[in-house]
């Protein structure tokens, strides 16, 4: 799990981390998701990191854009065996062939962008890939599991 080297509990944040302009600007962007997203947050216990303590109130705060997004608040990775890192972010769509999307640590950047187009993929029936990769990948026979790892910097 995370390894925190310095006591960040007593930094403060923000009353809100999404200003109110932002919020209406989410609202329009959220409006058009086709399906109902989870967005599963893993922290380390309350009150205690400033990292996990953003992620949640930043979960909260995203959930309240849209009625499409429900925020599911988990302590530590409860049982979970690819929970690695914490915090993180599992964003669920609803339905069968819905992504899931992890994202580890706290968006506190360009990572938000990422965040925020992970949350509409997992909205959305379109994968966003084009006819040649959706032919190629219906080629393979096993079941796969596609991990992209990205950073900001």
């Amino acid at each position: 799990m995370s390894q925190q080297t310095e006591d960040t509990s007593k930094v403060e944040l923000p009353e809100y981390l999404v200003p109110p302009e932002a919020r209406t600007s989410l609202k329009e962007v959220f409006e058009p998701m086709k399906r109902d997203v989870e967005l599963h947050i893993y922290t380390v216990e309350e009150s205690q990191d400033v990292f996990s303590r953003f992620v949640r109130q930043l979960g909260r705060e995203l959930g309240e854009t849209s009625p499409k997004i429900s925020v599911v608040s988990h302590s530590g990775a409860e049982g979970l065996s690819d929970i690695t890192a914490l915090p993180q972010i599992v964003i669920q769509g609803k339905g069968a062939q819905a992504p899931v999307l992890h994202m580890v640590g706290a968006p506190l950047g360009e990572e938000g962008k990422v965040l925020v187009q992970g949350i509409m993929l997992a909205g959305s029936d379109e994968s966003g890939l084009s006819k040649g990769a959706k032919a190629e990948l219906a080629t393979l026979k096993e079941k796969r599991v596609i991990k992209v790892f990205g950073t900001g910097t």
